[in-house]
Order: structure tokens, then C-alpha cells, then sequence
């Protein structure tokens, strides 16, 4: 496929994603505490683009119900101490199996093999199992992306990677699942020459650039097709786009999960999304409250308290001053301390938590798609 189409195809999936951001953009602010909403616009340009609104952290209800959720659904799924799946023999084996004891051989075989793959897999130094729960977790939020490259003989998940959702797109197939996947990545020129420096053509368009940190915006292209998926590496220079290398995979490395979806959604809609509202709700009371106990008027004397608004004031001794009016006694009124327990209560915010902690409770994930 030429790198023009290739492009065109990244661009079409990038109209699709447009629709989901700023829902997308909502649930990770208010469940991930790291989450900057710059990294909405990461995919679009690294260091340009629109980001999302802000929102500030206040209540975290939502996100210790999204790791809690994901630990459950880990657990439950793919338990850390054992071996949750099993390789099993495919008919096209058989011819080549004789008799009883060479079926016995086989099976013996693929048992070692099994156990083999889960000690390397739970090892203490493999990562693939912080990289899947966080997968768990943006796929609790909407969609899971999960990269597992070929890695060492020693370490065959070394390269196992959950991708943000933030960093890839996709395009749908005829049932609304991800198709194609468009990942997103930066790096320096530099890295880029060491890498392709084999590659004369590649290089010369390398060395155009004086600066070697100067920052590459590099896709990895996921293209399915009937029988194979193809992966275009390809730089976004100056002067546009070249494909720098083309892998062809029996099987997709990129793994897309989502638990619940719309008929005519590409993007998953996970138990954060469908439970936002309230998550959205807990965090607005809890950041009204923040605010009044920041107050500048919090327990202590206001002095005119009809021009309150007025920029000109100062501080002396606990006291807030306005417009020198306090040398009129009868102007001096006591703001009380904020009860922001009552507050809490008359706006039923126990009661919302209370609703998010239960709504994210794991209860069945088997019919994710």
C-alpha cells in the first residue's frame, strides 16, 4: 500500500476518534490523578492542537474504583499465580502424530511448553502483567490497546507494551470493530539514524536535519487484510511522509478490547464511561468545598461587606481589609467557618459515592468484544 494511503486512511480514523474526545478526554481527567488533558491532542500533533477542557482532581471515588475495578477484572480474568490458558493441539497436527505414543509425546509437549510460557510470563522481572492491568484499565474506561512485540528468548514479553488510548486511532470493520490501528509515537532523529543507518535512502532524507534531538513524529500503521495484518513504519518529516520499514504478521501484535459498545461505535464504552455523571457530580461538590475552605474569607472579619467583590484588599493580623472602611465599627461582620460536613450531607455526596463504589464493582466481563 503507497504511503499516501496509508495516510489517508490515519486521517479518516482521526474524523472518527474527533467525535469521542472530549467524552474520552472527561473519564480519564477524573480517574486518572497523572492525567494532563494536554495528552488529548497527542495524536494529532505533539506540540500543537486544541487539548480538552480542564478539569481538577477533587473527589477520588472514580479512580480508586477504576484500579480496584481493573485488579478485579485481572484477577478474575488472568490471576497472577496461575496458568489461565491452556495450548491445545490444532487438527492440522494430526497427520503427523502416528500413533498413541506420539500423541502422548505431543501432549506431554505442550504441557512443558504451557508451563514454560507462564514462569516466564510471571516472572518477577516480566512486565506484562502491570502492562495488562493498565490495559484493564482504559478498557474499564473505553477501549484496551495492548502491543505484544518479539522480544528474547530469556524474555519473550520484554516488549509487551499497553498503548494509552490517547496515542492510537482505529478504523472499523463491517461490525464496527477495530480494523485497522494507527499508533502514534515521537522520537529523536537521532535514535531514527542509528536505527536505519543500513538504509542510505533513509538516511539522506535524515540528514537534512541539523538538529539531532529534533523530535520525528513516527505511526505505526496496523493494516489488516484477510489472512495477515501489515505494519508501515512510517516518519512524518518536513517535507512529508516516508515509510521507513514494512512487516507482514500472521497474527496482529496489536490487541484492541473493549467490554461494551454501541451497534455503530468503534470506541468502547466502558463502566467509568456509563458511570461519569456521577463520578462528575462527587467531583463538583467536592471541589466547591475545596474552593470555599481556600476562601479568603474563611473565619475571619469582612470589612464593608457589600463591596466584598472589590480587588483592593489587604491582609493584617487575620483580618481582610477593603477600601480602608474599617474605621466604620458598625461595617465589621464575622464570617463564620465554612461546615462543609453539612454541605457534604445536604448535597447527598456519601450516598453518590456510595453509587460510583457499587457501580464498579467487577461483575462480568466475559462477553467483552
Amino acid at each position: 500500500m503507497k504511503t499516501i494511503d496509508i495516510i489517508r486512511l490515519f486521517n479518516t480514523s482521526l474524523t472518527i476518534k474527533r467525535k469521542y474526545d472530549r467524552l474520552i478526554n472527561k473519564c480519564f481527567a477524573l480517574t486518572k490523578p497523572n492525567y494532563d488533558n494536554q495528552m488529548l491532542s497527542y495524536i494529532y500533533t505533539k506540540y500543537e492542537g486544541t487539548p480538552g477542557e480542564t478539569y481538577g482532581l477533587y473527589d477520588h471515588t472514580g479512580a480508586i474504583g477504576l484500579v480496584k475495578h481493573a485488579n478485579q477484572m485481572h484477577e478474575f480474568l488472568m490471576p497472577n499465580q496461575r496458568e489461565w490458558a491452556t495450548l491445545h493441539k490444532i487438527d492440522v497436527v494430526d497427520p503427523l502424530l502416528e500413533n498413541e505414543d506420539d500423541q502422548q509425546d505431543y501432549e506431554l509437549f505442550l504441557e512443558q511448553i504451557n508451563t514454560k510460557l507462564f514462569t516466564l510470563l510471571q516472572a518477577h522481572d516480566s512486565n506484562f502483567n502491570p502492562e495488562l492491568n493498565s490495559f484493564l484499565q482504559d478498557m474499564a474506561i473505553s477501549t484496551g490497546v495492548l502491543y505484544i512485540g518479539k522480544g528474547t528468548k530469556d524474555k519473550p514479553f520484554s516488549k509487551c507494551k499497553h498503548i494509552p488510548l490517547w496515542e492510537v486511532s482505529f478504523l472499523p470493520d463491517e461490525n464496527n470493530k477495530a480494523r485497522d490501528v494507527f499508533w502514534i509515537k515521537y522520537t529523536y532523529v537521532r535514535n531514527l539514524k542509528v536505527k536505519y543507518k543500513d538504509n542510505p535512502s533513509i538516511i539522506r532524507q535524515l540528514n537534512k536535519y541539523y538538529d539531532d534531538f529534533k523530535h520525528i513524529k513516527i505511526m505505526e500503521c496496523f493494516i489488516r487484510d484477510e489472512d495477515k495484518t501489515t505494519q508501515y513504519t512510517i516518519a512524518g518529516l518536513d517535507r512529508g511522509y516516508i515509510t521507513l520499514e514494512t512487516i507482514e504478521h500472521k497474527v496482529s501484535p496489536i490487541i484492541v478490547a473493549r467490554l461494551n459498545a454501541n451497534a455503530n461505535d468503534v470506541y468502547g464504552t466502558g463502566e467509568i464511561m456509563l458511570a461519569i455523571s456521577l463520578i462528575e457530580r462527587a467531583n463538583k461538590i467536592k471541589g466547591f468545598i475545596a474552593k470555599q475552605l481556600n476562601s479568603d474569607f474563611l473565619g475571619i472579619k469582612i470589612i464593608n461587606k457589600e463591596r466584598i467583590t472589590n480587588i483592593n484588599t489587604y491582609k493584617q493580623d487575620g483580618v481582610l481589609y477593603i477600601d480602608g472602611a474599617d474605621t466604620d465599627p458598625s461595617k465589621i461582620i464575622y464570617n463564620p467557618p465554612f461546615d462543609y460536613l453539612k454541605i457534604e450531607e445536604y448535597l447527598g455526596l456519601k450516598e453518590i459515592q456510595e453509587q460510583i463504589t457499587e457501580y464498579l464493582l467487577f461483575r462480568d466481563c466475559l462477553n467483552s468484544n
